[in-house]
């Protein structure tokens, strides 16, 4: 089994993409054409009412993963991302939708996909040989909890249409593969035209190799010409802005147990002058102190996560001088104290409200 790196690996607690989703203004015109009362959806995700009309909409993992789970419950339809997907795929102020239509084939699309994918969103797309076969995969790198199945299938229903657009040809994957217990298979695999295997170990759909060879009559390669190398020079760019910025924020997670990091501190530790680790952050508008939140709030999602660590345990780790200024900086960020994020997350039973 070879896998070709399509997306960058990522180490969860040490990402170079961005932290956030940017979420296509598409959206909320879907949910108006499908009669899915978006008021409804947003209160039912916790968000505000007038976040999809937002200039730029962004999204944490868990704002994403709540949002589409308002959609499937408000819809009624635990298969609406079959339908949702298709539509989202024709978003033409999407760069990477723009490219991938435009590329030379059904591979070159999912490479673009692939690698522009990581100024939009800490996602990554694998692409698995194996055999005759290739199986496409989507993985959110960020989340703490399993992907609901609706924004599951409407990646899978995307990557599918682009290819169908790209090359003008109805074709169909040898199987999908999903991760959740047998539900819906009969609507699954009328829309994918194929076997499902329920209970896999990744979710993905597997199409034959000689599938991704297939020319793309949208082929445009002014077009591309045009657009790769601003979209390059704008990966390039976030590149190096999220190396600085992760080696930062690895000396602070390194040094952070038991003390509060300074500056002085990871400076010296990075071989830099105070001076000059000053002047790269603000170069890059951002500040040592957001940094630092930053940092901790990886390590207390990281060490929430361990049920054996008590609550104070788990502060004096972080840094704080007591458990109160913990629960504060925490909950000023989460909306939640952190035994409720904890319930949340780590199946904790009997979840109480603090």
């Amino acid at each position: 089994m070879q896998t070709i790196p399509l997306g960058c690996k990522i180490d969860r607690m040490n990402t170079t993409q961005t932290r956030a989703f940017r979420v296509s203004r598409l959206v909320a015109r879907q949910l108006k054409d499908h009669s899915i009362p978006e008021l409804a959806v947003l209160r039912r995700a916790g968000l505000w009412d007038g976040w999809l009309r937002q200039e730029k909409i962004l999204a944490t993992t868990e704002e994403l993963f709540g949002f589409w789970r308002a959609v499937e419950e408000i819809s009624g339809d635990p298969t609406v991302g079959l339908r949702l997907g298709p539509n989202l795929s024709i978003d033409g102020g999407t760069p990477q939708t723009i490219a991938a239509l435009h590329s030379e084939s059904f591979l070159d699309a999912i490479q673009r996909i692939a690698r522009y994918k990581k100024l939009t969103c800490p996602e990554e797309i694998r692409l698995t040989r194996a055999e005759d076969e290739c199986a496409v995969e989507f993985l959110f790198l960020l989340g703490a909890r399993a992907e609901p199945p609706i924004l599951v299938d409407l990646c899978l229903a995307w990557i599918l249409d682009i290819g169908q657009r790209g090359t003008g040809v109805r074709f169909y994957p040898l199987r999908v593969e999903l991760t959740r217990a047998p539900d819906h298979r009969e609507a699954l695999e009328e829309h994918f035209r194929c076997r499902v295997k329920f209970g896999a170990a990744r979710n993905a759909l597997v199409f034959r190799s000689s599938d991704l060879s297939r020319p793309f009559i949208t082929h445009n390669p002014e077009l591309l010409a045009l657009i790769t190398p601003q979209m390059d020079a704008e990966l390039a760019a976030a590149q190096s802005r999220r190396n600085v910025i992760d080696e930062v924020k690895t000396v602070i997670k390194r040094v952070l147990a038991g003390r509060r990091p300074t500056l002085k501190d990871v400076a010296r530790a990075l071989g830099l002058s105070t001076r000059t680790l000053q002047r790269q952050l603000t170069g890059l508008r951002v500040t040592f102190q957001q940094l630092l939140q930053e940092a901790r709030q990886d390590l207390a999602h990281h060490y929430l996560s361990d049920k054996s660590l008590e609550l104070s345990e788990v502060a004096y780790l972080l840094g704080f001088a007591d458990v109160n200024s913990f629960f504060r900086a925490f909950q000023r960020r989460e909306g939640v104290s952190p035994y409720r994020w904890r319930c949340r997350h780590v199946n904790q039973p009997g979840a109480v409200r603090q």
